[in-house]
Protein backbone atom coordinates (compact mmCIF):
# COMPACT_ATOMS: atom_id res chain seq x y z
CA UNK A 1 0.00 0.00 0.00
CA UNK A 2 1.32 3.49 -1.09
CA UNK A 3 1.83 6.08 1.52
CA UNK A 4 -0.97 8.52 -0.16
CA UNK A 5 -3.41 5.23 0.53
CA UNK A 6 -2.40 4.66 3.89
CA UNK A 7 -3.15 8.62 5.00
CA UNK A 8 -6.34 8.32 2.50
CA UNK A 9 -7.69 5.66 4.82
CA UNK A 10 -6.64 6.90 8.54
CA UNK A 11 -8.31 10.59 7.06
CA UNK A 12 -11.31 8.50 6.09
CA UNK A 13 -11.23 7.01 9.58
CA UNK A 14 -10.78 10.76 10.96
CA UNK A 15 -14.22 11.96 8.82
CA UNK A 16 -15.98 8.50 9.44
CA UNK A 17 -15.40 9.66 13.67
CA UNK A 18 -16.48 13.28 12.87
CA UNK A 19 -19.49 11.72 11.06
CA UNK A 20 -20.85 9.17 14.02
CA UNK A 21 -19.83 11.64 17.00
CA UNK A 22 -20.51 14.56 15.85
CA UNK A 23 -17.35 15.91 17.42
CA UNK A 24 -13.32 14.76 17.62
CA UNK A 25 -13.70 11.29 20.90
CA UNK A 26 -12.82 13.11 24.27
CA UNK A 27 -14.92 11.19 26.52
CA UNK A 28 -12.79 8.36 27.38
CA UNK A 29 -15.88 7.24 29.60
CA UNK A 30 -17.95 6.47 27.07
CA UNK A 31 -16.58 2.90 26.05
CA UNK A 32 -17.02 3.35 22.94
CA UNK A 33 -14.70 6.37 22.89
CA UNK A 34 -12.40 4.18 24.89
CA UNK A 35 -12.46 1.06 22.26
CA UNK A 36 -12.03 4.02 19.32
CA UNK A 37 -9.07 5.32 21.70
CA UNK A 38 -7.69 1.07 21.57
CA UNK A 39 -8.12 1.15 17.36
CA UNK A 40 -6.22 4.43 16.98
CA UNK A 41 -3.11 3.38 19.09
CA UNK A 42 -3.28 -0.13 17.03
CA UNK A 43 -3.36 1.90 13.83
CA UNK A 44 -0.41 4.00 14.66
CA UNK A 45 1.33 1.09 15.56
CA UNK A 46 0.58 -0.52 12.15
CA UNK A 47 1.96 2.38 10.98
CA UNK A 48 4.90 2.79 12.35
CA UNK A 49 5.99 -0.85 11.99
CA UNK A 50 5.47 -0.71 8.31
CA UNK A 51 7.74 2.48 8.55
CA UNK A 52 10.57 0.68 10.34
CA UNK A 53 10.03 -2.16 7.64
CA UNK A 54 10.06 -0.05 4.90
CA UNK A 55 13.32 2.46 6.18
CA UNK A 56 14.73 0.51 8.54
CA UNK A 57 14.60 -3.37 7.76
CA UNK A 58 14.52 -3.23 4.07
CA UNK A 59 17.61 -1.30 3.20
CA UNK A 60 19.42 -3.64 5.47
CA UNK A 61 18.96 -6.61 3.18
CA UNK A 62 21.87 -5.55 1.03
CA UNK A 63 24.26 -5.97 4.71
CA UNK A 64 22.49 -8.47 7.03
CA UNK A 65 20.18 -9.83 5.10
CA UNK A 66 19.08 -12.86 7.42
CA UNK A 67 18.46 -10.58 9.92
CA UNK A 68 16.58 -8.05 7.85
CA UNK A 69 14.09 -11.12 6.74
CA UNK A 70 13.72 -12.44 10.15
CA UNK A 71 12.92 -8.62 11.38
CA UNK A 72 10.70 -8.02 8.26
CA UNK A 73 8.65 -11.17 9.09
CA UNK A 74 8.20 -10.89 12.74
CA UNK A 75 7.12 -6.99 12.40
CA UNK A 76 4.70 -8.65 9.45
CA UNK A 77 3.59 -11.01 11.90
CA UNK A 78 3.14 -8.12 14.73
CA UNK A 79 1.12 -6.02 11.95
CA UNK A 80 -1.55 -9.19 10.64
CA UNK A 81 -2.18 -9.77 14.44
CA UNK A 82 -2.77 -5.55 15.10
CA UNK A 83 -4.99 -6.03 11.87
CA UNK A 84 -7.15 -8.72 13.39
CA UNK A 85 -7.66 -6.46 16.59
CA UNK A 86 -8.47 -3.43 14.70
CA UNK A 87 -11.20 -5.84 12.15
CA UNK A 88 -12.24 -6.83 15.81
CA UNK A 89 -13.17 -3.43 17.44
CA UNK A 90 -14.73 -2.45 14.12
CA UNK A 91 -17.06 -5.54 14.44
CA UNK A 92 -17.91 -4.28 17.68
CA UNK A 93 -18.51 -0.87 17.05
CA UNK A 94 -21.09 -2.24 15.28
CA UNK A 95 -23.16 -3.50 17.90
CA UNK A 96 -22.14 -0.46 19.83
CA UNK A 97 -24.27 2.95 20.26
CA UNK A 98 -21.42 5.39 19.97
CA UNK A 99 -23.28 7.83 22.23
Amino acid sequence: MATRDVALVIMTGIVNTMLVLGQWPHEPISPYQRLLDIKIVLIFAMTGLAVLNRYVFVPRLRTHPDRAIASIQTGTLVEVILGIGVLALVAIFGLMDPN
